[in-house]
């Protein structure tokens, strides 16, 4: 893979190279709205980070492929369900995201549409219909410390290549039809 931290944005507020990390998107914030809608956008911000913490911590310590949209997902959550009890906030993990953002009366626009956007990126879909885990363990990686983001060398091209190389290796075959 190739580490990067920085990826190129161009959004109707404007193109600017946005950085991974909660405090480079707060710089980006400042930026893109000067004075004191800068700085009521970054408050927000911030509300939300406080909000998502806790969530983004259940979200790590519960493996997304354990959650479920049926009924399957009292069993799948069960073996979990020591590590889950610290979590009251479990519930919100298995709803849409757009729940989370009404939680914290979040209004800035720029900042909804920024989340929409990472919800269409994670899911193909915007934040009401993402699952609030999807999002959250995106926070716990995206939004800490010294980040890096990975893209695969050769790109999705790339992630095929060592599939078929992998089940080949293994005697195995791949057929198109």
């Amino acid at each position: 893979c190739i580490q990067y931290d920085t990826w190129g944005v161009c959004l109707p507020e404007g193109d600017f190279p946005a950085k991974v990390g909660s405090e480079p998107f707060i710089q980006d914030l400042l930026r893109l709205f000067p004075g004191e809608e800068g700085k009521a956008a970054v408050e927000e911000w911030k509300k939300l980070q406080a909000y998502m913490a806790p969530l983004a911590a259940a979200s790590v310590a519960l493996p997304p492929a354990a959650i479920r949209f049926d009924v399957g997902i009292l069993a799948t959550l069960f073996r979990y369900l020591p590590n889950m009890i610290k979590y009251p906030n479990l519930p919100l993990l298995i709803g849409p995201y757009s729940k989370v953002l009404e939680n914290v009366d979040l209004k800035n626009k720029f900042i909804r549409n920024w989340l929409d956007m990472l919800c269409f990126l994670l899911s193909g879909l915007p934040a009401d219909g993402t699952i609030t885990a999807e999002v959250a363990f995106m926070f716990a990686e995206w939004y800490r410390p010294g980040v890096k983001l990975d893209y695969p060398k050769g790109g999705s091209h790339g992630i095929v290549e060592a599939l078929v190389r992998g089940i080949e290796k293994h005697g195995g075959e791949v057929r198109l039809k």
